[in-house]
């Protein structure tokens, strides 16, 4: 099938992906230009994808000036000598297109105050068109240029609101359909944060997609009905609060760097489930949570507490994806969740004193589960039998991970009791004859990583001595594909972690790649060359050396 041949919406995907952007500010014209003048039915399509989006990049001239130019199509608006303003308003204007735009950028760059930046980008719409009834998606990003923290020239919250009022009551009135809605750079700006809240909340009853890099002071009286997909990420020290979000038409919540102070009371109101004392919050639709708590919070924990000091059951009947990241010892999270009986995905980061601190924690089943264990109090046989009571309530998942990111946590095949795991990763000291015995007891394991492989002590014998004697090597019987290691100490020589090497690739036939820091490339390579022959799984196995 040709071109001509394609169905009109099927030419439109083509076309969406032959769209070109630049660096995020906006389209790079030049390029996309040539979509309109193919033909009359190219166009035709292409008016909406070409004409799509409009952007407004404004700031001073010394901290844009190192910046890349405009191209010859985007226009660079005439503004006072201190400003420079990169825009394709004025194009889209002229090609009356500006009923076919649905995406509005800006990025104002500023150094003490971005009204005036937005006031000018506000002024070029207005000047391209009063309102703008077809734009659905908004993005601000606000750049605080490069002055220091703690600037006294820098104004307050506070200072501003009139200003704040101002330019969200414009912004409101210019675009009155937005959907979605996105916000960008300076955390650390506290009237960014402020007008990123108001203007949020202007379209409360609207918005369908929320998401900011960094906290937003959202009013207490406002609440957010129409959310499905809700993305924000928090600084747990600014002392801000989650915005009120009703959970019933909720999708997807992303939420990074939990709030001290935040209570999931904060999802209660919408369905009425904290009226009479009800301990039950429910996201009847949640495909997707991701969560990440930094640091230790507030007494009340992550507030699993509702007005009688009971915890808060959270129900998630409908969620395929749960991604959790805690860097406590404890995780409240995991252990008042009522999860459906099986989901796609489960990944979950934390210490093993958490989920040794969840005695009732019981994961449902899932196609890919990846638990990531990171530094935390030593754990012993006792925080090994948590993390085997996890892995085998997933007993039978496609693709089951372990990756032990602490370096305290010994590791000893015997301590291992989920035969189901496909990966695993070490980072704890790891002798050689532990390595070989996960090798082979572990039937399922199809990629292996040795962050530090002790070579003392070897009691296994590693040195190959078929091979002097003609006779074919016995193969483990194993189904490992890619395997990296790297030795524990420098003062070990590379010739006993190169006889490891040549061990593991004779008896490892399904190896297809091997990444080694330490072991000497060269001998490997004479290896394959002799032995490849008689070998073959040799020469298809892809190498990496590193030094250390």
């Amino acid at each position: 099938m040709n071109m001509r041949e394609l169905p009109s919406d099927i030419l439109h995907l083509v076309l969406q992906r032959s769209f070109i952007e630049q660096f995020g500010a906006g389209p790079t014209l030049k390029a996309n230009l040539h979509l309109l003048a193919v033909c009359r039915r190219w166009r035709h399509i292409a008016l909406s994808v070409v004409y799509g989006s409009v952007f407004v990049q404004y700031g001073e001239r010394h901290i844009l000036g190192g910046q890349q130019q405009p191209a010859e199509e985007e226009e660079e608006e005439e503004e006072p000598a201190d400003v420079r303003c990169v825009t394709n308003l004025q194009l889209v204007a002229a090609a009356g297109c500006v009923q076919r735009v649905r995406r509005v950028v800006f990025d104002v760059n500023f150094l003490t105050s971005p009204f005036p930046g937005l006031a000018g980008v506000m002024r070029l719409m207005s000047g391209a068109a009063p309102v703008w009834l077809g734009a659905r998606e908004l993005e601000i990003s606000m750049h605080a240029g490069f002055y220091p923290l703690g600037n006294e020239d820098a104004p307050s919250a506070g200072d501003c609101e009139a200003d704040v009022r101002t330019a969200v009551d414009v912004l409101a009135a210019m675009m009155p359909q937005v959907r979605k809605l996105y916000f960008g750079g300076m955390s650390h700006s506290p009237v960014a944060r402020e007008l990123y809240g108001r203007l949020a909340g202007s379209y409360a009853g609207q918005l369908l997609v929320l998401g900011s890099r960094h906290s937003i002071s959202v009013p207490r009286d406002v609440e957010f009905q129409q959310l499905t997909d809700a993305r924000i990420e928090y600084d747990q020290k600014d002392g801000h609060r989650l915005p009120r979000i009703d959970p019933r038409q909720l999708r997807k919540l992303v939420l990074a760097g939990w709030p001290p102070n935040h209570s999931w009371a904060t999802f209660a109101g919408g369905d009425g489930n904290s009226n009479g004392g009800s301990r039950a919050i429910r996201f009847p639709q949640l495909r997707t949570l991701d969560a990440v708590y930094y640091g230790e919070h507030s007494e009340d924990d992550v507030g699993h507490n509702n007005s009688d000091g009971q915890p808060w059951e959270l129900h998630f009947p409908a969620l395929q994806r749960l991604e959790l990241k805690c860097a406590r010892n404890t995780c409240a999270l995991l252990e008042h969740a009522v999860l459906p009986s099986h989901l796609d995905t489960i990944s979950i980061e934390v210490t093993a004193a958490a989920l040794r601190a969840a005695p009732r924690l019981r994961l449902p089943s899932a196609r890919y589960l990846v638990l990531n264990i990171q530094p935390g109090p030593t754990t012993g046989p006792g925080g090994f039998s948590a993390i085997n009571r996890v892995l085998e309530d997933s007993y039978g998942s496609e693709e089951m991970v372990l990756a032990i990111h602490d370096y305290m946590v010994p590791v000893s095949p015997e301590l291992i009791t989920c035969m189901s795991l496909t990966r695993l990763w070490v980072s704890a000291p790891t002798g050689v004859d532990a390595m070989l015995d996960m090798v082979q007891r572990l039937p399922r394991l199809r990629s292996l990583k040795i962050c530090h492989l002790v070579l003392d002590d070897v009691q296994s014998d590693i040195s190959n001595p078929e091979l002097d004697k003609g006779w074919p090597v016995a193969p483990f019987a194993t189904s490992i594909t890619r395997m990296s290691i790297n030795r524990s100490r420098a003062e070990v020589s590379d010739e006993m972690l190169t006889s490891v090497v040549k061990y593991l690739l004779l008896r490892i036939p399904t190896m297809e790649k091997f990444a080694a820091i330490g072991a000497t490339p060269a001998q490997i390579a004479e290896f394959v060359n002799v032995h490849g022959d008689q070998y073959p799984h040799l020469k298809k196995v892809r190498f990496e050396f590193f030094n250390r």
